[in-house]
């Protein structure tokens, strides 16, 4: 019973989410591929693969005029209505982005205490020829590489929700111009 629950708010969300993203005609995964290939942030060429040359874009006006082009027709009320629905979507990334600001100072305060354990170990170490310490810095070097990779994956989503925040404000501004554009056509 509780799995048939769970499965149908799974499929209610993704519909949802599909009615959303069909009725704006804005689709958050394409949406964000083209923005940060505007940005120039790295992506994977699977993911470049999937943007249009059309829609490859090295300056902001031209993704401004994209998105002007695309809600341009537009009426004032739908575009109010797309504005609230990204505030929302921009609403819902600083809980994440919050959350992992709180995780990732103790996880990093964990990774460093072990580090500090294991260089201890190493200092009690008793050299009986010259390869021994050779070889203990050579072991340290690689946990201070394996560390280094941790960071970075600990923090890689942190970054990913700046990237998100930014990407919703920038659209929002984009909306706010055409909505002022519409409210100053129609006085």
């Amino acid at each position: 019973m509780r799995d048939s629950v769970k499965k149908n708010k799974s499929i209610f969300k993704k519909k949802s989410r599909r009615l959303d993203e069909e009725s704006y005609n804005f689709y958050t995964y394409d949406e964000k591929l083209i923005y940060r290939y505007l940005c120039g942030k790295h992506i994977r060429r699977k993911e470049l693969s999937k943007i249009p040359e059309l829609h490859k874009f090295h300056k902001y006006h031209e993704w401004y005029d994209y998105i002007e082009k695309k809600y341009g027709n537009s009426s004032l009320e739908g575009l109010i209505e797309f504005w609230h629905f990204l505030n929302q979507k921009s609403r819902n990334v600083k809980p994440k982005y919050e959350y992992w600001t709180l995780c990732i100072p103790v996880g990093l305060t964990l990774i460093v205490n072990e580090i500090f354990d294991l260089t201890l170990k190493f200092s009690d170490i008793k050299i009986n020829c010259l390869s021994d310490p050779i070889i203990a810095f050579v072991v340290y070097m690689i946990v201070v590489a394996i560390f280094a990779k941790i960071v970075i994956m600990i923090m890689q989503p942190l970054f990913d929700q700046n990237d998100d925040s930014c990407f919703y404000e920038d659209y929002k501004a984009i909306i706010d111009d055409l909505i002022e554009k519409k409210k100053k056509a129609s006085e």
